[in-house]
């Protein structure tokens, strides 16, 4: 097979990112292994059919409130202030593909080795999380085409205490892998390579 971007050459330049937000790959490199790729996720909003059930959550949980609210308020009760709460939470699931999400895939880099799949995350408190998953023979590859180009290679299990999906979600199992790039195409021919030598 013919590699899709050339085995061992420099990583292009993953963005205009500053130092801060750029993940630190440097000094992680196994002894034989070569960066292939470098890049990131695309910033801006993304909406999928994933973001349904929770807008429809979130817009029950902030109605729901407002009408409690409101309800309680006409009473004279003092105990209106308790909606707030849960009006707070609604709202924050539903502006979350535009407000969160955006946010955690700025904050993402992705790189490809010879030998390694990474994934880089800086969380709210700017500390990094690295992911790292060896490529084998046996790894499911899956391409997803498309309005927003993917490259997948397993499932993982997260929570709200760790990085958080690219598209919203906050606990669960999901796919892990290079989301939302333009290269999609390219990475995963090579991962296929990569894993056609290991046969």
């Amino acid at each position: 097979m013919t590699p899709a971007i050339q085995m061992g050459s420099a990583p292009p330049d993953v963005s205009q990112a500053t130092p801060h937000e750029c993940p630190h790959f440097e000094g992680i490199l196994e002894e034989g292994e070569v960066f292939i790729w470098q890049g990131r996720p695309k910033t801006g909003i993304v909406l999928s059919f994933n973001y349904v059930p929770f807008a429809i959550i979130g817009l029950l949980f902030a109605v729901f409130a407002a009408l409690w609210m409101i309800s309680t308020f006409q009473r004279g009760s003092p105990i209106w202030m308790f909606g707030i709460i849960h009006f707070i939470f609604g709202v924050l699931i539903l502006v979350s593909p535009f407000v969160f999400a955006p946010r955690n895939r700025a904050r993402t880099r992705y790189a490809l080795t010879n030998q390694r799949a990474l994934i880089s995350s800086h969380s709210h408190m700017c500390q990094m999380r690295l992911r790292s998953f060896p490529i084998t023979k046996d790894m499911p590859i899956e391409l997803k085409k498309g309005k927003y180009p993917s490259v997948f290679f397993g499932p993982e299990l997260f929570s709200d205490r760790s990085m958080r999906s690219l598209n919203g979600q906050a606990s669960g199992t999901r796919k892990m892998g290079f989301e939302l790039i333009d290269e999609a195409q390219e990475v995963y021919d090579t991962m296929c390579e990569i894993q056609d030598r290991l046969s």
